[in-house]
Parts: C-alpha cells; structure tokens; sequence
C-alpha cells in the first residue's frame, strides 16, 4: 500500500544529458496505478513527435515560460502560459513544443484507465533523443 509522501517540483538530477526535454516523476507506478504526475522543461529543439497515449487522460499546467500544442492537425493550436492548462482526452493524437525564449516548466498529471491497455501511438517517428520512449508506430487515422 503507497503512503502519503511530500514532493517537490524539481529534478533530482539537473543534467539533461544532451537531451532537449527532460521528465521527473513525482508520482509513478510505484505511488499509484491510476495517477501518474510528471514535471517536464523542454528546451529548444525538444518538440515531441505526433502520438497519443491509449487509456490515459491527461492535463499539463505550465508553471514557467509558455508551451505550444498541436491537437490532429498543425492547424488546430493551443499555446498556453503560466497558471494555464490543457486537457487531452486519451487516444487524442498530439505534439508540442517550446513558446517561448524561457523553457517551458510543465505540470503533467494522467489518469489511467484500468480497464484499457495502455500504449504509446507514434503517428511520426520518434524524434532521435525519443528513442527510449518505444510504443508502436501507426498510420494517422
């Protein structure tokens, strides 16, 4: 049984080692199965690739700087700042990107659904520092 637990919003380890995003968790598998909570800084040239997530609802909030997302197209723009956020329902394919001079510091909060097998669809090939992340590549609906 998880317990309750203080976290703070950083990186244990500051070095992005030549990677453009980096990721902390601050709430995993090991706290919950359902809940998952992440912080991301994305620097320059550390857009993510077009993918969804099965069985996963999430929200990012921003906290530093500004962030762009793309929803199905690259028409359909989302840019959001400090104290704003986003939704994104799952199997909702998407991509996103830095706004600002300032790194984005982002909030991502998910939800698993426990009764949906949950995967990564890559709709464009992961980018070369992604290449940890797997999942299966896909053709756009």
């Amino acid at each position: 049984m998880a317990e309750i637990r203080k976290f703070k919003c950083e990186f244990s380890d500051s070095d992005f080692k030549g990677r453009p995003k980096k990721t902390e968790r601050l709430v995993g598998p090991k706290d919950s199965s359902t809940l998952g909570l992440g912080m991301q800084v994305v620097l320059e040239g550390g857009e993510t690739n077009r993918h969804a997530h099965t069985g996963q609802d999430a929200a990012w909030l921003v906290l530093e700087g500004r962030a762009r997302f793309y929803g199905k197209t690259d028409d359909d723009v989302y840019e959001i700042g400090p104290g704003e956020g986003l939704f994104m329902p799952g199997g909702q394919d998407y991509w996103f990107e830095s706004a600002s001079d300032k790194p984005p510091k982002i909030l991502r909060a998910s939800a698993k659904d426990p009764r949906v097998e949950t995967k990564r669809l890559n709709y464009e090939d992961l980018k070369t520092w992604q290449t940890d992340l797997g999942g299966v590549r896909v053709s756009h609906k």
